[in-house]
């Protein structure tokens, strides 16, 4: 800032606007003034910059907010019928779909900026990266567990921005990058050796963990295809410029045909759900899970006991 045309200090600046900001200064405010801004303008941006830091305050907790209720959902679906993940990509891919022909195209009448096709390659690989994503859900993952192994999505970006993109990282983010990859392992063995503990019966064991490693081998495919995805939303940004909520309807709307592939599948699972089926029997099936795990380690103990006596 100036003041009758010296620069001034950031010492001196900033107690002047906190004044402002406190409400310190009152009276005929356009008498006073900052690099050439009133006091009351000054005080307009102070108002504006605490309601634009609520709003994105109030943005991350509906962010979670939203996250939870899904994971939830998600979680719910997935205990009523574990092979659903094809009807439920199917759904989200539908409702995205007339969302944005509602509020993206208006009703058709936008053109996009981006031309059409542009999005065929990314279309390509959000697709199968949904697709493998969801149907991993029908080899015996826990929903924790795989919302986790997700996360590892930071290390298949390092590696390929390494390799195609030739970036090159600090010494900070390869390290904080290692040891999110390094407790994502930890869980996932741990998950592991729950999963063979609660269970006496070893051949369902080798069954659940045989179908558990290819249910973890498509999330870890689904996170190298999301993140060359990444690149090519990246390097379709730079031609035509970023337009989130075109892109989002697009990528949506463009593969609905290939959902036709899956037709048997959808309709099977459709109809599973179409049966009267309620929250209480979801409710009950995970009490009752809950109670067969417990019952299963009591077992475990007992047995071990009696080896020992």
């Amino acid at each position: 800032g100036t003041l009758r045309g010296k620069p001034l200090s950031d010492r001196e600046l900033h107690p002047t606007l906190d004044l402002i900001s406190r409400g310190g200064v009152v009276g005929d405010t356009k008498q006073f003034s900052v690099s050439g801004v009133t006091a009351a303008s000054c005080y307009r941006s102070i108002t504006k910059s605490r309601k634009m830091s609520a709003k994105v305050g109030a943005a991350i907790v509906l962010v979670f907010l939203g996250c939870g209720c899904n994971v939830i959902s998600l979680e719910m679906m997935i205990k009523l019928d574990k092979g659903a993940g094809n009807l439920i990509t199917f759904s989200q891919f539908l409702y995205i779909s007339v969302q944005g022909f509602i509020s993206t195209s208006k009703w058709g009448r936008i053109k996009p900026v981006v031309p059409l096709k542009a999005y065929i390659f990314v279309n390509l690989l959000f697709f199968l990266t949904n697709v493998i994503n969801n149907y991993a859900l029908s080899f015996n993952i826990p929903i924790p567990l795989h919302i986790i192994l997700k996360s590892g999505s930071l290390l298949a970006n390092m590696i390929l921005g390494i390799l195609l993109m030739k970036k090159t990282y600090s010494k900070s983010t390869r390290s904080s990058v290692i040891a999110v990859t390094v407790g994502i392992s930890l869980c996932t063995l741990a998950s592991v050796s729950a999963k063979s503990s609660n269970t006496a019966n070893k051949a369902k064991v080798n069954s659940d963990l045989q179908e558990m490693f290819i249910g973890t081998v498509m999330v870890f495919i689904a996170l190298f295809t999301s993140a060359y995805l990444g690149i090519q939303q990246e390097q379709l940004y730079k031609k035509y410029g970023k337009h989130p909520k075109e892109a989002l309807y697009y990528t949506h709307l463009l593969p609905l045909p290939a959902f036709l592939l899956l037709y048997d599948d959808i309709k099977h699972h459709f109809n599973i759900f179409s049966q009267p089926r309620s929250i209480a029997f979801v409710l009950e099936s995970r009490k009752s899970s809950k109670s067969a795990q417990d019952q299963s380690i009591t077992d475990n103990a007992a047995e071990i006991k009696s080896k020992k006596d």
